[in-house]
């Protein structure tokens, strides 16, 4: 699975196969990758195996039990076994098919779940997760799935919990199913972002690992110090101007209101395109902030709280804030710890410079 991009071969249906069936091309492709010498293969199906009914499972044994190669059948042709989200949990079930169910859990092991590999450089260097974790004594097993080989997800249970790298529906549904395929629970929180979130994780998470007191209050002052040192960087940069937020979920801002609070900016008004399950709205997170927040807000109801509000700049998560006539910066949630949240700092203070705010 390392590298997946480059071990990606297609049996390129031809009209012939969708009319006369495709476990031939299917045949020989496997065979060709078992001879290149591939020990691992997953036969992924599109839509075509599924509307004429080709036998993939049924070619997947035959070529595994005359080559050696272990040929694993995913079913995700949206057919038979249903949309996008069932194709995830078919993939997620085809691939702990691996997992050693008979490994033991390791003293203070984790597994990361939906870790990936920020792309862009700034932010990938303020990513903290490794100083949590570490400072707290553990270590991570596997980053479940990160461009991971065989042999590490094989070993997945010798983590004793799952850690959700990043809070969204799809990475808590993917950690549900990985404890019911593999019988490892996760932690209910998400690694957390901005100070807050940072001190209480730390409390929390440590005290259900069991570590140490003194540990655990070392670690958040050692980012409570770090949070101070940057916050001085960048006090009241941003004095005097005002927002307006236009962000798919409220359930992760109260990293962001921290660093506009630092800036001194001013939010004059929350806004979020829909509220429903899939945004993971939370009326709570937002309580108390003393800023007003308005719901199912479209781009034209948007550009109406622009003219009233007249902020100097929109902060958003959605795709639409691109069409705003008014200075804006997406943002997304930052990665583990204080740090992220600075870096998002900097360069709001760049385009405020840059737009002469």
């Amino acid at each position: 699975m390392k590298g997946v991009d480059r071990r990606i071969f297609c049996t390129d249906l031809t009209d012939r196969s969708a009319i006369f069936g495709g476990a031939k091309e299917l045949e020989k492709l496997l065979r060709e990758r078992a001879e290149a010498g591939a020990k691992l293969i997953f036969a992924v199906t599109a839509c075509v195996p599924g509307i004429i009914g080709d036998d993939v499972e049924g070619v997947c044994a035959r070529v595994s039990s005359e080559t050696g190669a272990e040929i694993i059948p995913v079913l995700t042709d949206g057919i038979m076994n249903g949309g996008a989200t069932q194709g995830r949990d078919i993939a997620y079930a085809a691939i702990c098919r691996l997992v050693d169910m008979s490994v033991r859990p390791e003293e203070n092991t984790v597994n990361l779940i939906g870790y990936a590999e920020e792309p862009d450089r700034g932010f990938r260097k303020a990513d903290e997760c490794m100083k949590l974790i570490g400072g707290l004594g553990l270590n991570i097993n596997c980053r479940f799935l990160h461009e991971n080989t065989a042999d590490e997800v094989r070993m997945l249970k010798k983590g004793g919990i799952n850690l959700m790298y990043r809070s969204s529906l799809a990475c808590r549904k993917e950690a549900g199913c990985l404890e019911k395929l593999t019988g490892i629970p996760f932690y209910p929180d998400a690694m957390p972002v901005g100070i807050r979130q940072t001190e209480e994780w730390i409390e929390g998470f440590g005290s259900f690992m069991k570590v140490p007191e003194e540990r655990r209050k070392a670690l958040s002052a050692e980012f409570r110090k770090e949070f101070d040192e940057l916050s001085g960087k960048y006090r009241d940069a941003l004095a005097g101007s005002t927002c307006l937020i236009y962000v798919v979920t409220t359930s992760e801002i109260g990293w962001l209101m921290e660093i506009l609070g630092v800036l001194g900016m001013k939010a004059v008004g929350i806004c979020c395109p829909t509220e429903n399950r899939w945004s993971m709205v939370d009326r709570r997170s937002v309580e108390g902030l003393g800023v007003p927040v308005e719901y199912d807000v479209d781009f034209d109801r948007l550009r109406e709280k622009i003219s009233s509000e007249k902020p100097d700049c929109l902060i958003g998560s959605s795709i639409m804030i691109s069409r705003a006539e008014i200075p804006h910066i997406y943002i997304s949630r930052p990665l583990p710890g204080v740090a992220g949240g600075f870096e998002f700092a900097k360069r709001l203070v760049r385009m405020a410079q840059v737009s002469r705010l």
